[in-house]
């Protein structure tokens, strides 16, 4: 999740963080420009409209990889609209005797294959923008992919080790292959911590390296086998890697 102000300047920032969630998900890269595309018009819309113009307010981003779908919350506290009055502009019509408005909300529905809108007086105005995933071409196994998200798992653990073992536990569920994980122990080690460091300073090889500095799925062969190094990621802080080879 992140947040940006409201402002058009933000625009190119969340274009490029979805695009990351995106390629993450395995999606090709006409996929990403349609959800590049459909967000930036939604968050001008939020600017524009739920804001007023650009403003000192926020929208929030969240973006969440399933089995089958890429999935995009976009969350703001401004004026709420029926999205359902929306009618489809005929795009045959002389422009002179267009309607005004709705172009905006087509081509996101275009552009998306699933749209849904609530607003709430506690919780602000949600859009879900949906992308489905070509499963079936994909890279990156399902099963791998949730190993991304293992950041968040980590924070709820109280030492190295048992992260370490939070790790190895959910990777033996799901996946058949050697396991090396590394964490950035400089990210965890108090001032007085006098204990021995378990991990390295920097990750073992060279796939895992180019995940930590790069904080997406680095995917090569060696020697006839697959190997996937992970980013071990939680709200955009890169606390480690994980690479699998099998």
């Amino acid at each position: 999740m992140r947040t940006f102000p409201a402002k058009y300047s933000s625009l190119d920032d969340i274009r490029t963080f979805v695009a990351k969630r995106a390629k993450r998900a395995g999606l090709k890269d006409k996929a990403i420009y349609a959800v590049q595309l459909a967000v930036d018009e939604a968050c001008t819309n939020i600017i524009d409209h739920a804001y007023g113009g650009e403003s000192n307010q926020q929208i929030e981003i969240n973006c969440e990889i399933t089995k089958d779908n890429l999935i995009i919350r976009l969350q703001d506290n401004g004026r709420s609209f029926d999205m359902d009055s929306v009618s489809t502009p005929d795009l045959n019509l002389p422009l002179i005797e267009r309607q005004v408005g709705g172009l905006g909300v087509h081509l996101i529905r275009n552009l998306m294959d699933g749209i849904n809108y609530q607003a709430t007086h506690d919780q602000g105005n949600m859009l879900t923008l949906t992308k489905n995933r070509d499963v079936s071409r994909h890279l990156i196994s399902s099963d791998w992919t949730k190993l991304s998200n293992l950041g968040e798992q980590m924070l709820n653990t109280k030492s190295l080790a048992s992260q370490r073992d939070r790790i190895q536990q959910m990777v033996a569920r799901l996946i058949d292959g050697d396991v090396d994980v590394w964490l950035d122990e400089s990210l965890f080690r108090l001032p007085d911590w006098d204990e021995e460091p378990i991990f390295p300073e920097s990750p073992s090889t060279d796939a895992a390296k180019q995940a930590f500095k790069s904080g997406e799925p680095i995917q090569v062969k060696e020697n006839d086998r697959a190997v996937v190094a992970f980013p071990l990621e939680d709200q955009n802080f890169i606390m480690g890697t994980m690479q699998i080879n099998r």
